[in-house]
């Protein structure tokens, strides 16, 4: 049984998770009801608001120093991100050449002297510093340094300002509670905060731990026994006391943190402290509201009366929230205190759900939207006096009035965060002024700690539409800054944000939906996956090949969870591969058939089956994490891919494949690390574009495969255009080698790849073979990571969603100065994961898919470990029933033993100067898969993705799974050959005709030198007028068509930039044609940048002199390991292609082109996916 999630009983629990993301309008109309100011309440908070902002902006002209760079920073500026970058990470490198290197690159944004005038007080003479501090390029490298070391002094010096600003201390000692007190007899309380990020290692918990409690004895010695509403408290962070604080892992939670919680809410009774659960992201709204039950419930805190708990205003769900913590204090006659305030990482939250597909926002999309539900929060904290005690935390003037007067005589406090010295709260707190309570909120700990806290106050000022950004700036009229949020929403109508497309809407203007995916956060979505999936385990599964004519099946066999062999999943029957001949042959027959289809007919059927996959994506999910051991988010990602496949191929099946003939029959050999995706994607590209397909699946992957197309064929796709073909290898052996086969497309080992090429290169005529076959996927860091971000992406990529896949993660290379702190940080989080089956909702690594792989991964492992600096490994649950392996780091001092097939993470040190050739070290593996650096300097992230030989590029991002559209899959060389699947030219590649380039953002450039070679060759020979014409036609085209330093933006998720580009090879064999058609071949080619290579016997050949610049002339060229790809002007015979396909290297790609080159289908896809920072 799939354990998930308990069933929540409380009605006020499951109302909460059901208004998570509920349509924004409705939100926004509830919120203008509950949030509406009576007429006295509007005029005060109108009279209130410019009293505060009138002097808040007088007092700004007169600021200096951080205060001053606050106010009048602007993130929109060029130079604000590469400067906000250099704040979070120039303190924690220590390498010199990577810091000059690292500032360099961000000061190439602009000049920074807006910025360090406002550190002037504390620098040289400003303009000395602006005559010195020059990046000029004709500066000698000596020069150059010289100005970058001066501005690392001046960054670091005004990166101190703003933590002395933003950090009252770096410890919470007696001396910092004596320094606080001038904030008490100015008539404040204080709230200390000791952690602002989350814990991702047992270690960092720990420490986070025992600071809370030497904080609750120093703040508790110094307490005055002060009404508790009065008395000084600390912030604490739930997500700091626990590594793996997420809803997956709520049993440990409960298990291991609330003991821990309660040893220090009993500390902070015992000491008069209070203490509020900071603010966490949504996704873990439902796990903070258990702990907070539980300490509340807690018999031994009955008498605790500084339990407080944070809320946001920016989440949908907070007016149910504020309900239910309010049943909580009524029930148990106490008073909560509940801190409100505008909201935590909304840009995170807006990625979040992007990514994942869910079904909306749990927050407002609009700034004014969050303010309307400010206001509709504070008036429900004022009507549930008694059971809580409310504050308010916010820098905004019109809020603070529009509160004031709302409040009344009411008992409340407003909250403010220390570094936010614009004056508001002086106007405020005292009985000579508003006569109003208030909090400061400070920041305790060392300056590295809060390095994204800096940031993200920086962005908060920065960004416009924002109250504390907009007053700064005098061009904005008072009166339309205070203007009552209320206003606004009338005339939006509650809308949400236009820029900010829904989840569902991502690809919409692309021509397709983006597929659902689910929060497995969310309580309510868990019990209704666990409901259907357990549902649909309950009678087991049965398979057999679903073929056009009635066949014969062996014997089935029992299909086993390879994560718990005690679990049958179903049973299985073969085909026996004599019964392959009837099943091309019924293929052949219905070709016309299929292919008469209308286009648009074609894409409605796969925008059905499209939608009939989403929803039974619970059935879908059930079975390929019992079938394949896959864990439930990578299974969930599984299907997406799938739903995106068919999607994005039925638009393309109406566009840029509208009027192309098919191939005829296509094979599809499918591998079991991708049993759905990998198969369904590949079969409904080849049907969108009217091929037939015998798809044989992975036989460990059978069940899935099944349901698959049993549901294709009911969603309209006839049986005889898709059969399923369950069998063992030799069924696929026996379909390649069927001479009425037009296409193979497999996913598998390079091993078998270069079997099917073999086979097929027997033939007389030229079958498609594109092959998707893994890789030796690296990702390279360098010195200017932030090695947090590094080794979460690491462990991602290498043993969770991506780990056991032929994507996965294999080689991670570290600079030597990092090396030991990388190590350590994912040692400590490999500690973390949990191994085993997944079917528990608690696993982060399931299972290898059988017996064969897992005795090889273990035998690899044994041979590694002996030539291993060290090696670490994942603890394995003690009585497992099933095919795990652990997690495993081994460190090598050498890359020459690495295996591409084993799951596990190999570690390389290397020093900077060898970059250059640790890259050209691992491209001598010959796979060219996915790639990821991790650099903050731009100049060494392009280096090293042009330099490496792969199919996509990740820069500062974990290795992500393909999405149609968006992020393709596939490599060259050992890793595969041809089209991407799910990139713009798969489809295109299964039908015959030139290929249409994508729509390009950066135009293709032609090599003209190399061009105007041939034409001035072309000239001196005597060719006929007709021949000539249509040469100067091609030199003309192929100027135009090429994708030679071509660049295509692709749709991306917030957070991300997609780009795709292309490289050509570098040797291609031009093999046979005429002299018109060779030089019509090599026209194309030069332009593109493509070095050709000719048998001396080639016509060609006699024009070497001539040519020596875009053409060299060889002999044996079957055996010359430069060739990687043959231009087919004539028909090769089998010899030659065997002679090819038996060579030792990866694949020669052999173009057709004896109806003329389109030298697109020469050229390798390269993604670019690079997150933001």
């Amino acid at each position: 049984m799939f354990q998930l999630t308990q069933p929540q009983q409380n009605p006020l629990r499951r109302a909460i998770a059901a208004a998570c993301r509920r349509d924004e309008a409705q939100a926004v109309a509830e919120m203008f009801e509950s949030g509406h100011l009576a007429e006295d309440e509007r005029e005060q908070a109108h009279s209130g608001a410019w009293k505060l902002s009138e002097k808040i902006r007088a007092k700004w002209e007169k600021m200096s120093g951080a205060a001053a760079l606050l106010h009048q920073f602007d993130g929109a500026a060029p130079t604000a991100r590469p400067f906000l970058a250099a704040v979070q990470t120039l303190p924690t490198m220590t390498d010199e050449a990577s810091i000059l290197a690292f500032l360099q690159d961000k000061l190439s944004s602009g000049d920074w002297s807006e910025y360090w005038k406002h550190g002037q007080s504390r620098l040289e003479n400003m303009a000395l510093f602006r005559k010195n501090v020059q990046i000029d390029a004709n500066l000698d490298v000596q020069e150059q340094a010289d100005v970058l070391r001066q501005a690392h002094k001046k960054t670091e010096q005004l990166i101190d300002l703003l933590a002395e600003n933003f950090i009252f201390a770096e410890q919470l000692d007696d001396a910092t509670i004596k320094a606080a007190r001038k904030w008490e007899k100015a008539g404040y309380s204080v709230n200390y905060q000791l952690a602002y990020q989350a814990a991702h290692t047992q270690e960092e918990a720990e420490w986070h731990f025992q600071q809370y409690v030497n904080a609750i004895y120093t703040v508790g010695r110094a307490s005055k026994q002060v009404e508790w509403t009065s008395s000084h408290g600390l912030t604490v962070k739930l997500s700091a006391l626990f590594p793996r604080f997420e809803y997956a892992q709520r049993e440990r939670v409960i298990l291991e943190l609330l003991p821990k919680l309660k040893k220090l809410f009993l500390l902070g009774l015992e000491y008069h402290v209070p203490l509020c659960i900071d603010a966490e992201n949504s996704e873990h709204l439902e796990l903070s509201l258990d702990i907070l039950d539980a300490l509340v419930n807690e018999p031994r805190l009955v008498d605790y009366q500084g339990i407080g708990f944070t809320v946001q205003a920016q989440h949908k769900s907070t007016p149910l929230v504020l309900d239910y913590l309010s049943s909580l204090a009524h029930g148990l006659r106490k008073r909560l205190m509940i801190r409100l305030v505008e909201g935590l990482d909304w840009d995170g939250e807006i990625e979040r759900a992007q990514v994942l597909g869910l079904n909306g926002y749990p927050i407002y999309t609009r700034v004014e939207h969050m303010r309307i539900a400010y206001l509709a929060c504070a008036r429900q904290l004022f009507n549930l006096a008694g059971a809580v005690y409310p504050q308010f935390a916010t820098q905004d003037a019109y809020l603070v009035a529009a509160i004031h007067a709302m409040g009344k005589t009411k008992s409340f406090e407003f909250q403010t965060a220390f570094g936010e010295d614009d004056g508001l709260y002086e106007q405020v707190v005292g009985r000579k002024k508003w006569g109003r309570a208030c909090r400061i909120n400070v920041p305790i700990g060392k300056r590295t700690m809060w390095l994204p806290h800096i940031v993200a106050r920086l962005r908060d000022y920065g960004t416009a539409g924002r109250f504390v950004h907009d007053l700064a700036n005098d061009k904005i009229p008072l009166t339309e800054l205070i203007r009552c949020p209320l206003d606004f929403a009338i005339e939006t109508q509650g809308a949400p944000n236009p820029e900010v497309d829904l989840p569902r809407y991502l690809f919409l203007q692309h021509g397709w939906l983006n597929s659902i995916g689910l929060d497995l956060n969310d309580p309510l979505v868990l019990a209704r996956l666990q409901e259907r999936m357990n549902i649909a385990q309950e009678h087991g599964f049965q398979a057999a090949s679903l073929l056009a004519m009635n066949t014969p099946s062996e014997e089935s066999h029992f299909v086993q969870n390879p994560a718990d062999y005690s679990d049958v999943v179903g049973a299985v029957a073969f085909t026996n591969r004599r019964f392959v001949h009837n099943t091309v042959s019924a293929a052949k027959a219905v070709e016309t058939r299929w292919q008469s289809v209308q286009p648009e007919k074609r894409a409605e059927r796969l925008y059905a089956y499209a939608d009939a996959l989403e929803l039974a994506l619970p059935e879908f999910v059930a079975l390929i994490v019992r079938e394949t051991g896959k864990t439930l988010p990578a299974a969930v990602s599984e299907v997406r891919q799938t739903v995106d496949f068919c999607r994005y191929y039925a638009r393309q099946s109406e566009t840029v494949c509208v009027a192309r003939d098919p191939l005829g029959t296509v094979v599809i050999l499918g591998s079991w690390d991708s049993p759905l995706a990998g198969v369904v994607g590949q079969a409904v590209a080849a049907l969108a574009v009217g091929n037939i397909v015998i798809v044989k699946p992975a036989e460990q992957a059978s069940l899935t495969a099944y349901q698959a197309f049993k549901l294709l064929h009911k969603t309209g796709i006839p049986c005889p255009a898709a059969q399923l073909l369950l069998g063992a290898g030799d069924v696929g052996h026996e379909l390649v080698c069927d001479k009425r086969i037009n296409a193979v497309l497999f996913t598998g080992k390079t091993e078998t790849a270069k079997l099917i090429n073999h086979t097929l290169a027997q033939r007389l005529d030229l079958p498609l073979l594109n092959t998707s076959t893994g890789g030796l996927n690296a990702l390279i860091a360098d010195n200017s990571v932030l090695p947090e971000k590094l080794c979460a992406d690491i462990i991602q990529a290498a043993f969770l969603n991506q780990g056991p896949m032929g994507n996965g993660l294999r080689i991670v290379c570290v600079p030597h100065e990092i090396a030991e702190t990388v190590i350590h940080r994912l040692q400590s989080l490999m500690d973390e994961l949990v191994v085993g089956n997944p079917m528990n909702i608690a696993t982060d690594v399931g299972a290898i898919i059988d017996d064969t792989t897992y005795e090889q991964a273990c035998i690899y492992i044994q041979k590694i470990a002996t030539v291993a600096q060290f090696c670490h490994q994942s603890k394995l649950p003690e009585n497992h029933n099933g095919l795990l392996i652990p997690p495993t780091l081994i460190e090598l001092n050498s890359l020459e033993h690495i295996q591409p097939d084993a799951p596990i993470l190999h570690l390389y040190r290397y020093r900077s100067e060898d970059l250059g050739r640790m890259i050209d070290q691992i491209n001598g593996k010959g796979y060219a898969l996915s790639f990821a650096i991790h650099s903050q300097i731009r100049d060494v992230a392009d280096y090293a993705a042009n330099r490496m030989e792969t199919g996509s590029v990740f820069i500062n991002s974990s290795i992500h799974a393909p999405v149609a559209g968006s992020r393709s899959f596939g490599g060259h060389g050992f890793s595969g050959t041809g089209a991407q699947i799910g990139g713009h030219f798969y489809a295109q590649s299964l039908c015959e005709g030139n290929w249409r380039i994508p729509h390009l953002n950066v135009d293709a450039i032609a090599n003209e030198k190399s061009v105007q070679t041939i034409e001035n060759l072309i000239a001196q020979c005597h060719f006929e007028h007709d021949a000539r014409v249509r040469l100067a036609g091609q030199a003309a085209q192929v100027r135009l068509h090429t994708l030679r330093l071509a660049q295509a933006n692709l749709p991306a998720c917030r957070g991300y930039l997609h780009k795709l580009t292309w490289r050509s090879p570098r040797h291609v064999w031009i093999y046979g044609g005429s002299l018109e058609t060779a030089l019509a071949a090599l026209l194309a080619m030069a332009a593109a940048g493509i070095y050709a290579v000719v048998h001396r016997d080639h016509l060609l050949a006699g024009f070497q002199e001539q040519l020596s610049n875009v053409m060299r002339v060889s002999d044996n060229l079957q055996q010359q390991p430069f060739v990687s790809h043959m231009v087919a002007l004539d028909l090769p015979m089998p010899d030659i292609k065997t002679a090819l396909a038996a060579r030792n290297g990866s694949i020669v790609r052999i173009i057709d082109a004896r109806r003329g080159l389109d030298v697109v289908r020469l050229f390798d896809e390269v993604g670019w996916y690079e997150q933001i920072i």
